[in-house]
């Protein structure tokens, strides 16, 4: 997408979705992708997480998510993997990341102020199992 101008950039948005419209409550989502990062500032590892919405009016919007691997934050690891139907040990276990795609659970989306606009974010999650209140469009 170059024209030979270094300081022009040609984008096309054609398509895309705006991901802060998304309306607080709670949708069924599928794991679109997941994967193990570095945070820049600590080091420290954790689980990037993408979902898609996967029905009603926001149907193939994104969410992200991240979940920290330090041993004081592993609870809320532990807990997204229950909602997504993996058995979890009590001990140490190996988790193949690519297995965990294409599974659905139910999360809670509600809002925050980032850069001035308003932007969804995951606030809790369940399996779908789970009798939740009315499920987002």
């Amino acid at each position: 997408m170059s024209n030979g101008n270094k300081d022009l950039v040609q984008v096309d948005f054609t398509g895309i979705e705006d991901n802060y419209n998304i309306p607080e409550g709670w949708y069924q989502c599928i794991v679109e992708d997941v994967e193990q990062k570095t945070a820049k500032e600590s080091q420290g590892k954790y689980l990037a997480w993408k979902f898609s919405i996967i029905q009603g009016e926001n149907k193939n919007k994104s969410l992200f998510f991240n979940t920290s691997l330090q041993p004081q934050s592993l609870f809320v690891l532990k807990g997204l993997l229950h909602a997504l139907g993996v058995e979890v040990p009590s001990g140490a276990f190996n988790i193949q990341l690519s297995a965990l795609l294409g599974k659905v659970l139910s999360i809670r989306v509600g809002a925050e102020e980032y850069q001035g606009k308003i932007k969804p974010i995951v606030m809790d999650y369940a399996s779908v199992e789970t009798a939740l209140p009315e499920i987002g469009q």
